[in-house]
This record gives C-alpha cells, sequence and structure tokens, in this order.
C-alpha cells in the first residue's frame, strides 16, 4: 500500500500541469540525471532484489545530488529517485516497458505512464480523465472525448508567448488560435479533414467543408474548388439540376488582371438585372459594354462596335459570310458579302437565284417594291440633252415606222422580255423617255415647218 501511495502522488506530480498546477523540474529536456556516487551514500535495506538508497548525508553534496533513490533488479538498476530540491525521477526499463502502472486493490489493471520510443504514452484500460472534478475537466474514453467548458489548452514553442491555445472564446464560442508569428497553423492528414457545423461529426459522412488528399475544397459534396486544366482555379456546382448561385447585395464584380484588392471598377459587372463589362458613362441598361462585341461559331465571326477609325458605330461579319436583320423570325434585311449588296425581303436562296450580271449593275434589290413620297437620284452618267445636238442623227419617220414593224418597240427603248429578265434601270429609262420626248419635239417642229410651207403654198394658189 505505500507503494501505491507513492503512485499516486507521482501521478498528481505529473498531471499537474494538466490540471493547471506546476510541477518544479531541474533537469532541462534531454538532460541526463546525475550519478549518484559521492561521500556519504547510505544504503539502507540493502537485498539481492533491491534496496533503498540514500545519497548525500553531507551538505556538502550538490542539492540536486541528495536524494532518495530505489534500485531494483540485476545489476542494481535505479528505478526512482526523490531529489532534496523537489525533482522526482522515474527510470524506465531499457526493453519500452511502461515506467509506472497503475491496479486497484484487487490487483486489476487500469492504465499505465511510459516511454516507448521516448515518447511519453499515457494510457487507461476505459480511458483518461483530466480534472474530472473540475469545470474545465476533459474525459478520453473508448468511445468519445468530451470536454467541458470552459476548456483552455496550449501548446507553447520555444518561447513562452508562442503557441497554440485552445479554448473558449467570444459568447463561449470553441477557439483554436496561433500566436506563432510569421508561422502558419498546420491541420493536416494523409486522407483529408472535414469540418462539420451541424454538431453531426460522428454520424454524418457528409462534411459541411472538406479539403481532399488531392487539395480540393468541397461545401457540403455541393460546391468543389480545385486547380482544373492547365493549372487554373476552378469552382465548380456539383449537383444536378441546380444552379451555383453567386451573389451580393450590392452584386457581383469580377476582375481579371489580379488587382482585385486594389482597383474600385471591375472588368465585370452584375448589378440587379444589369450586366455591365468595362466602364461605362452609363450603366442603367440590361448590357452595358464599353468597347465592342465579338462572336464566333463554325467560322462566322460577328462584330458590333466601332469601326477601324474608331469613329463611327459599326455592326457586321468580320468573315465572308452574309448579315440578316430581322423580326419575328423573318428575314427583312440581308447584306451579301460577296457582292455587297442589300437585299430588302429576300433571303439567300433567292438571292442566289439573281444573275451575276444584274448582282454586279444594282447594289440594292427590293421584294414587292417601293412606296416612298418622293426620292431623288443623282447620276454620274450623262442626260439626254444629246438629242439636240446639231451632229445628232435623228431617224426619220419612216425609219421609225420601219424599226416598229421589225421589233415591236421603239429605238433604243428595252423590249417587254428583256425587261421581264433583266429588270432595267431607273435613270437609264428616265434617260430613254426623255430622249423620245425630244425627239417627238424635234418631229414636231419638223412638221410644223412642213406645215407652215404647205400652208404658204395654199395661201398663194388661192390668189
Amino acid at each position: 500500500m505505500k507503494i501505491s501511495k507513492s503512485y499516486l502522488i507521482l501521478i498528481v506530480l505529473l498531471l499537474g500541469s494538466l490540471t493547471g498546477n506546476s510541477v518544479y523540474a531541474q533537469y532541462a529536456p534531454g538532460a541526463q540525471l546525475p550519478g549518484l556516487s559521492g561521500s556519504g551514500d547510505y544504503d539502507w535495506q540493502r537485498g539481492d532484489k533491491g534496496f533503498l538508497r540514500y545519497v548525500g548525508n553531507s551538505l556538502s553534496t550538490p542539492i540536486d545530488r541528495r536524494s532518495y533513490s530505489i534500485i531494483t533488479g540485476w545489476p542494481n538498476e535505479e528505478r526512482f529517485r526523490v531529489s532534496a530540491n523537489g525533482t522526482t525521477s522515474i527510470i524506465g526499463a531499457s526493453d519500452g516497458m511502461p515506467a509506472l502502472n497503475f491496479y486497484n486493490s484487487w490487483l486489476y489493471y487500469l492504465g499505465s505512464i511510459g516511454f516507448p520510443n521516448e515518447e511519453l504514452t499515457i494510457s487507461g484500460l476505459n480511458g483518461i480523465r483530466i480534472n474530472p472534478s473540475k469545470q474545465n475537466k476533459i474525459f478520453i474514453t473508448a468511445a468519445q472525448t468530451t470536454v467541458f467548458n470552459p476548456l483552455h489548452l496550449s501548446l507553447k514553442g520555444f518561447y513562452a508567448n508562442e503557441g497554440v491555445t485552445f479554448k473558449m472564446g467570444r459568447n463561449q464560442e470553441p477557439l483554436m488560435n496561433s500566436s506563432i508569428v510569421d508561422k502558419r497553423l498546420r491541420i493536416g492528414s494523409k486522407s483529408g479533414i472535414g469540418f462539420w457545423g451541424d454538431g453531426n461529426v460522428e454520424m454524418n459522412d457528409v462534411p459541411n467543408l472538406g479539403v481532399r488528399a488531392n487539395g480540393t475544397v468541397s461545401v457540403s459534396n455541393a460546391i468543389t474548388m480545385c486547380i482544373g486544366r492547365n493549372g487554373d482555379p476552378t469552382i465548380q456546382g456539383e449537383v444536378n439540376g441546380k444552379w451555383l448561385r453567386i451573389g451580393g447585395k450590392k452584386g457581383v464584380a469580377f476582375w481579371g488582371n489580379g488587382n482585385v484588392s486594389n482597383e474600385d471598377t471591375p472588368h465585370v459587372l452584375i448589378k440587379e438585372n444589369s450586366l455591365t463589362i468595362g466602364q461605362v458613362t452609363n450603366s442603367g441598361y440590361a448590357l452595358n459594354v464599353s468597347g465592342s462585341i465579338y462572336t464566333e461559331k463554325n467560322g462566322i465571326k460577328t462584330y458590333f462596335g466601332r469601326d477601324s477609325d474608331n469613329q463611327s458605330a459599326w455592326i457586321g461579319t468580320d468573315s465572308k459570310h452574309g448579315l440578316y436583320l430581322g423580326t419575328n423570325g423573318n428575314s427583312c434585311l440581308y447584306f451579301d458579302a460577296d457582292s455587297r449588296n442589300t437585299y430588302i425581303g429576300i433571303i439567300d436562296t433567292s438571292v442566289s437565284k439573281i444573275r451575276q450580271e444584274l448582282k454586279t449593275k444594282y447594289g440594292l434589290f427590293v421584294a414587292k417594291g417601293v412606296l416612298s413620297e418622293d426620292y431623288g437620284i443623282g447620276p454620274q452618267s450623262s442626260w439626254s440633252d444629246f438629242v439636240f445636238n446639231k451632229d445628232y442623227a435623228l431617224r426619220t419617220i419612216p425609219e421609225v415606222e420601219e424599226f416598229i414593224s421589225e421589233n415591236n418597240h421603239l429605238p433604243d427603248v428595252p423590249s417587254a422580255k428583256q425587261v421581264a429578265e433583266e429588270g432595267y434601270s431607273q435613270h437609264d429609262m428616265n434617260k430613254i423617255l426623255l430622249q423620245k420626248i425630244e425627239e417627238l419635239t424635234l418631229y414636231t417642229i419638223q412638221q410644223q415647218k412642213e406645215i407652215q410651207e404647205l400652208k404658204t403654198e395654199l395661201n398663194n394658189l388661192k390668189k
């Protein structure tokens, strides 16, 4: 029973640091115990199986050498020492066996303390309790670990004011904090780390926040953040049929140059029902773009923005493809890439049926016709005043009659067949009609002269 009490005293001393008390240690970590040799050694109850040794009978013996020591085994190995300075030491067996075992009054094994592989090991048959009668007690059992409020556990490093602290923080919330300057708090596991915020850490297999072994961060297995293809950071929603929602009360802003912390104007801003790209003077529309819009698919390059001189707006294709403008799913206006002609009410399949010479001759093709209050023509060719030139070869009336009999239309006027096949130029037709009017005028003048001559001859005959 004396030995059991000594063990109990020793346990209280060893666990004192965990219960808020302190134990005085004379020797630095890793230091070798002083030897027991010297004058004044005194052996008490010496025997083959062990004995108690008293060392340092003289005051000249250093205080750390004056001690009681238990010697046991063969060849006389020291196992237990209490020094005069208050240091208590247990010398473990060389084979890694526990330095201290605990039994009840029926010699039933309860637990042990030892240093296998030079590591402090504390084990209990059914668990370990620290400060069981205090408010900040800790129970470690086979089933679970329970930390009672308030917990304050500090792991200190080389400097006494730096380390990792586990305690109850603000609003009685568990807190883990590192006070080591310029050093990260490392938490790791070979298979990953999981965090649960709903209290189901034992029952729920899906953590609210997980860090997988490959570095992927997951939120409830619904959102994944990882390093994707070509080393690009990636955020992905993992729930089929569900959106990945990203929002902010003032909007959502994106930067593409890494200056997210320094610039005030985002490159892309989503705010309420508007999307703004770049910096614009008016962002009150659904889509606001500073610059130009460019799309490309199947080789068709569409451009909406400014011309090459940055002086005018420009809408069109940047590839050899036509451009449609329409409404209600129907084409109203078509621009041909080959001839750069404009077709109103005509689609590309109908355009392909128009003869090339007409496409070369004309620039605007309109289906159904044009209704206009007025329009002007600015021709670059001459007008028909050449009829009044003195060298103009005006056909005689018999010649005109003969031409009409043979061709069934006036000279210089396109036939009905030609107009049906080729159409006609409004300017050219006006020019031809004016030519005929001027020719009729010349015929009328000529006839008037002949009439006047006939009148003169008739008047002479009447005399």
